[in-house]
């Protein structure tokens, strides 16, 4: 019974440091609340306008409750998303980049900035890697001149890594480094990818 206890209370403990974590940060040797911080009529309604899916109406509100408060890393943060989203990537990156600039990010905030970062050059990344691979293919294709043992290749390869052969178009413009491998095959039998 008493480990049972023990056990509800640090459960107990740790749910209220959590939560204060979650609601509170220190600023300049002063703890603040976070949810004041995203307060603004300007923030509420772009996220409403964002849960309406009207994603132009949020990006200008939550323009606006970002040069009310140019600290709101996570104000910040929603938007240069959903610039990436509405593919605006260079005012994606611009946001991000001028956050990575802020000289009090704490470790934490950094890398969050970082990850969203990522996610804004994933698929540029991805596509000029796709491109280099294609050159590959065409420079083995033109060296060999042998399109049948290049689909064998290819074949086994994607047989050994489990490859999905037709991937979604926008999963594979997003995440593969490569093009897919149905993609690879038509293209060595002359085929449009």
């Amino acid at each position: 019974m008493i480990r049972f206890l023990a056990v509800l209370l640090a459960l107990l403990a740790g749910l209220a440091i959590g939560k204060a974590w979650e609601r509170y940060k220190l600023r300049d040797g002063k703890w603040f609340d976070r949810r004041r911080a995203g307060e603004s009529r300007h923030y509420m309604l772009g996220l409403n306008f964002l849960v309406a899916n009207q994603v132009d109406l949020a990006i200008e509100e939550l323009g606006r409750a970002a040069s009310l408060d140019p600290d709101a890393l996570e104000v910040h943060m929603v938007l240069g998303n959903l610039y990436r989203e509405k593919g605006q990537v260079g005012k994606a990156i611009t946001v991000h980049q001028t956050l990575l600039q802020r000289p009090r990010l704490t470790r934490l905030e950094h890398a969050y900035v970082l990850l969203g970062l990522g996610l804004v050059t994933l698929p540029l990344g991805n596509a000029f890697s796709r491109r280099i691979e294609r050159q590959a293919d065409d420079f083995a294709l033109a060296t060999t001149g042998n399109p049948a043992a290049f689909i064998g290749a290819m074949e086994r390869l994607g047989d050994l890594n489990l490859a999905e052969r037709r991937p979604n178009r926008l999963k594979e413009l997003v995440l593969y480094s490569h093009p897919a491998l149905d993609r690879r095959i038509a293209r060595a039998r002359g085929e449009p990818a």
